[in-house]
């Protein structure tokens, strides 16, 4: 079946590329980002961990010496991560540093105890070959768990440093509309159609 390549675009149509995405950070209110246009962002990312996995957790019940197994409510919340090109000034980077800062300062012997100015939503969407959104999650009551060392070394010259964050999120909404149950997929958008990248 796979050799029937009209019947094989017909279904598939271009294709879904994991190189086209666009993130979208929210930096919490108590730690204000130096870049006033998000687009930075999404620009300087590297990569991205995406959509999740959706996994049903079950559990076992006994009865009369039979075992039966039940859907259970599944943990919601997870890890984020993505890769960052640093730039010469260190900018985004410092606003990934300050937010872990804000969340817990040794020398200033602090830590948050307000969550609403440490916590925001991060979005990933995915486009289509006309760079139009498709799908997207956004994840929610998102906090900075690590901002990755940088090391320097003379015999890479000719490549763009980067880093790594990582965040942790309690909840995720699945879709293209404000989704309160985790998962709607019927909203996505439908992808634009493109001639050129269809016969590519």
């Amino acid at each position: 079946m796979s050799n029937e390549i009209a019947k094989l675009k017909n279904y598939l149509g271009i294709g879904a590329r994991a190189n086209k995405y666009r993130i979208y950070i929210n930096f919490p209110s108590g730690v204000p980002s130096t870049y006033a246009n998000g687009d930075a962002f999404a620009v300087l990312c590297n990569k991205c961990d995406g959509f999740p996995s959706k996994t049903v957790d079950s559990a076992e019940v006994k009865s009369q010496g039979r075992s039966f197994f039940v859907p259970k409510q599944p943990s919601n919340g997870g890890d984020f991560g993505a890769t960052f090109y640093n730039d010469e000034g260190h900018r985004m980077r410092n606003d990934f540093m300050a937010w872990a800062k804000a969340i817990d300062h040794i020398p200033a012997n602090s830590s948050s105890g307000n969550l609403d100015a440490i916590m925001a939503d991060i979005r990933v969407e995915q486009l289509d070959s006309a760079n139009n959104p498709t799908n997207a999650v956004t994840y929610h009551h998102c906090f900075v768990t690590e901002v990755s060392a940088i090391s320097f070394d003379g015999s890479s010259a000719s490549e763009v440093e980067t880093f790594d964050v990582k965040w942790k999120y309690s909840y995720y909404t699945y879709g293209m509309g404000n989704d309160s149950e985790n998962d709607r997929v019927t909203e996505n958008n439908v992808p634009t159609e493109n001639a050129v990248a269809y016969d590519n």
